[in-house]
């Protein structure tokens, strides 16, 4: 079974072949893994992810047409959960007072900093993200941390990419500004 097609495997699999889900399991797992984190998936969610995306794959078997090309397929539904995965944070977010007491961007970027970085998360630049708007602040996380186009961003808002891209402005001239004052203002 090793040696059989991903196409192979998801027909037999269709067909009740339990095996043939576990060999294309295991042949993707790792790749779907990276694909949540190239999307913008935290690395400790990525795993749950990627099983979300397994678990979508089983429930959803019949309508995978035999002798179509299945990574593109699979890759649909891998991408449509990495969207339904950011959904569901903006909504959590929003439902928790839009990120409570820490900003998440600030949490993210000191887990980040490395050595060859200097190692330390700058206080004032903290500080001065406080000063943004939550828009402009999850939108800077998006787009810097997260590495996000606008384009996905847009997709996991509903907000067109120019509304996006002057969202991120303001926030970027805003903390020029405040940093170009030495973060007093």
């Amino acid at each position: 079974m090793e040696d059989e097609t991903d196409e192979h495997l998801l027909e037999a699999y269709f067909a009740g072949d339990r095996t043939a889900f576990a060999v294309f399991f295991q042949r993707h797992f790792k790749r779907t893994i990276a694909y949540a984190y190239k999307k913008g998936i935290p690395s400790q969610e990525t795993t749950d992810v990627a099983q979300e995306i397994f678990a979508k794959l089983h429930r959803n078997i019949h309508l995978y047409e035999a002798g179509k090309p299945a990574l593109p397929w699979f890759f649909t539904i891998a991408h449509n959960t990495c969207v339904d995965w950011f959904r569901r944070t903006v909504h959590q977010r929003r439902d928790e007072s839009l990120y409570g007491a820490e900003l998440p961007i600030t949490a993210q970027m000191r887990d980040r900093s490395t050595p060859e970085t200097g190692g330390e998360f700058d206080d004032t630049l903290e500080k001065n993200l406080c000063r943004l708007t939550t828009e402009q602040r999850w939108v800077v996380e998006k787009r810097v941390v997260d590495d996000l186009t606008f384009k996905q961003i847009a997709e996991v808002t509903g907000k067109s990419e120019v509304s996006l891209r002057k969202v991120y402005q303001r926030a970027l001239d805003a903390l020029r500004k405040a940093l170009g004052s030495g973060g007093k203002e």
